[in-house]
């Protein structure tokens, strides 16, 4: 009997044992936990996704932005400041031919339709001047060359402002030198027809002599050499006059000295005084159109020095509008350049940010999946392992109550025979008593 309460007593013990291993946190509170824990990691990467993309978005906003306003604004600068270069160009050369054209002419409306061209000119000079000062921070090649087209246009301006003083002189030199020479041919005219008649009437003379004849033929033929001397002097003056060439000038007074010359022998004493005054009158014409042809020679060699700086100042200022019309067709060629590659830059560095958070987001989802499927495997075996310490501790926990019951009723049955002994015993004492 004692040996069975011993028994009794050790069973308790065993299972209160394991009963404590169930007051430990269980393997479902840790995996709980842990898909909390899991859950934050892949909210936190959802939202890192999304705000790479947000940046990225935001970046490439504001770059093609940038750019957009960059290009248009160089472009509302430069397409306006081109077609004023190209117009002045064409202007510039225009008003260069008119010039040219007045000079040769002195035509008075030419000039006038040239100085309104300056005009429109100079406004669009202005204009320009206004664009590439704005322009010549970025372009300083700009401002070089708009300088250069400046210095030399409004030289060329400065050279053909004396042009209208030059024409007025020689137009004023050529109707002087017209007058002489009316008045000399008027007198050589005057004198060929005095000698002629005489020697008509030399002819019908009964008292003429052939020697009389002879001088008075000899007088007529150098009238005419006279007069056709003075048509060839003429013509070449008049040639230059046109021509504004010098050598032509040049070679029409050495023809002076001829007919100089040529008029002073017919001069003699057996001359008519009337003859010898219209001789006279010739050689005071001839001096004077010496006199207006020296001044078209002062003037022509003034005319071709200002031609020959004017030609050359308008031929850079030409070359130089050239040149800044072909600025600005670089430039806008170089805009539309640059814009294209900033745009390709643009690309490409979203290409790379969307690579660059596809692949951390294929980074992060499989960090995540295997931070994910690591620990459900492992929680899975842990329940597993679980579960059959639960069916060994329940199996466990059979056998312990069945030992316990069969030690109830042990005890039971003990304490049906001490009860039964002591009620025996009382029994005796009674009797014994």
């Amino acid at each position: 009997m004692k040996s069975a309460l011993v028994n009794y007593s050790s069973s308790p013990n065993s299972s209160d044992q394991q009963l404590d291993d169930y007051s430990k946190p269980s393997p479902y509170d840790s995996s709980r936990k842990r898909r909390i824990a899991l859950k934050g990691k892949i909210t936190i990467g959802v939202i890192l996704i999304c705000v790479i993309f947000l940046i990225l978005d935001v970046v490439v906003g504001i770059v093609l932005n940038g750019i957009q306003r960059e290009t248009a604004e160089i472009n509302s600068l430069i397409m306006p400041a081109k077609d004023i270069a190209a117009e002045l160009k064409f202007s510039v050369t225009r008003e260069g031919l008119l010039v040219t054209t007045f000079n040769n002419s002195g035509v008075k409306a030419q000039w006038d339709d040239a100085m309104q061209l300056r005009a429109q000119n100079n406004e669009m000079m202005n204009k320009l001047e206004g664009s590439v000062k704005t322009l010549q921070g970025r372009y300083p090649e700009l401002a070089q060359d708009f300088t250069s087209f400046k210095t030399s246009y409004l030289s060329y301006q400065k050279f053909s402002e004396s042009l209208p003083d030059l024409a007025a002189a020689r137009i004023d030199a050529w109707d002087r030198s017209q007058k002489a020479f009316k008045d000399f041919f008027l007198s050589v005219d005057q004198y060929l027809t005095s000698v002629n008649d005489r020697l008509q009437a030399r002819f019908n003379s009964p008292d003429s002599t052939p020697a009389d004849l002879l001088a008075r033929f000899s007088r007529v033929r150098a009238g005419g050499n006279v007069n056709f001397l003075g048509n060839n002097f003429f013509l070449d003056v008049m040639t230059g006059y046109y021509t504004q060439d010098l050598s032509v000038l040049e070679n029409a007074l050495k023809q002076t000295d001829q007919i100089k010359d040529t008029t002073t022998k017919l001069r003699d004493d057996s001359l008519e005084q009337a003859n010898k005054d219209l001789l006279a009158t010739t050689l005071t014409s001839l001096a004077t159109c010496v006199e207006t042809i020296n001044l078209l020679k002062d003037n022509v060699t003034s005319v071709n020095a200002n031609n020959a700086s004017g030609r050359e100042a308008r031929a850079v200022s030409i070359d130089a509008i050239s040149q800044l019309a072909d600025d600005f067709s670089e430039i806008t060629q170089n805009v539309a350049t640059d814009t294209g590659a900033s745009i390709a830059r643009l690309w490409l560095m979203l290409i790379s940010g969307v690579s660059l958070a596809l692949i951390v987001s294929i980074g992060l989802t499989i960090f995540l999946v295997r931070s994910i499927v690591g620990p459900l495997s492992r929680i899975s075996k842990v329940l597993s392992d679980g579960a059959q310490n639960v069916d060994g501790t329940s199996a466990e926990l059979s056998n312990t109550s069945q030992q316990v019951a069969e030690g109830n009723s042990r005890n039971a049955t003990a304490l049906e025979e001490t009860s039964a002994s002591v009620e025996e015993l009382s029994s005796m004492t009674k009797r014994n008593a």
